[in-house]
């Protein structure tokens, strides 16, 4: 990235030279809800043992959900395998949802969660059928997924 962004107030860099060495200038949206504005990113991770923040987290490769840079995200689950609790346990990435509705792109990761075979949906194309809206999210209890709604700040 080189130049201002659309929030220049928020730049920390206008190009690579303004990082620190190893890292680079890039457009970030850090919310969905604010303008993206330019950030020094390094790699945070090279594998799911880099990552010891205050959640469960894994290491999400460059390149992977519009990720500039290795960089630890939420999750539920890792693999497969960590789906347990009920039949057909599949570990899953979401997008945030409240990206969506104020049009930004490319959709911010969620986190990876678990869906099992009698959950209500798998996508948010499963809630259109069912209910013609809303969204596929986590249930509460963290133990499937659910039709509903995420809650979006503004």
């Amino acid at each position: 990235m080189t130049g201002a962004s659309p929030n220049p107030d928020a730049d920390e860099c206008t190009g690579a030279t303004d990082c620190s060495p190893g890292c680079d200038c890039y457009l970030v949206y850090d919310t969905c809800y604010t303008p993206p504005h330019n950030a020094c990113l390094c790699d945070e991770c090279e594998t799911d043992a880099d990552c010891t923040g205050p959640h469960k987290q894994l290491c999400v490769p460059a390149g992977a959900w519009g990720m500039p840079r290795n960089q630890c995200q939420f999750t539920e689950c890792r693999t497969h395998a960590d789906c347990t609790d009920a039949a057909g346990g599949l570990c899953i990435a979401l997008s945030d949802g409240c990206c969506t509705y104020y049009g930004v792109a490319p959709p911010l990761f969620a986190g990876k969660f678990c869906h099992y075979d009698d959950d209500e949906c798998m996508t948010d194309a499963d809630c259109d059928a069912l209910y013609g809206g809303g969204d596929c999210v986590s249930d509460a209890l963290d133990s499937g997924l659910v039709c509903g709604m995420w809650f979006c700040p503004g």
